[in-house]
């Protein structure tokens, strides 16, 4: 047997769903939304470069510039020959050494 609802409970829907509806007709027809769709189109920009824009990998807006880039390593494992650049997570090798009781030092890569 279906629940029934009260007419307050149904209003307060109605209610939430015209509010919903105003603010999708808003956000179509948003002035600033319309002002940077002519901007792209003016500038020719692509979809994949207000993508990475957008999420900060254009180089000039603030992105990081050196990602991706290869770094020379800047610890070595002496046994294997493994090594670490010192940038993100401490590779494993490393955290188990220093676990062990060894210091970081201990692993530097010798520079001429």
């Amino acid at each position: 047997m279906p629940r029934r609802v009260s007419l307050k409970t149904l209003e307060r829907r109605i209610r939430a769903l015209r509010l919903q509806a105003e603010k999708i007709k808003h956000r179509d027809n948003n002035p600033a939304l319309r002002k940077i769709v002519k901007l792209v189109k003016r500038h020719g920009f692509s979809i994949g470069e207000l993508r990475r824009a957008m999420n900060g990998r254009v180089r000039g807006l603030g992105g990081p510039k050196l990602r991706g880039r290869k770094v020379k390593p800047m610890y070595r494992d002496p046994k294997t020959g493994e090594t670490w650049s010192g940038r993100g997570r401490t590779a494993r090798w490393l955290a188990a050494a220093e676990k062990a009781g060894r210091k970081r030092t201990d692993f530097l890569v010798k520079t001429s």
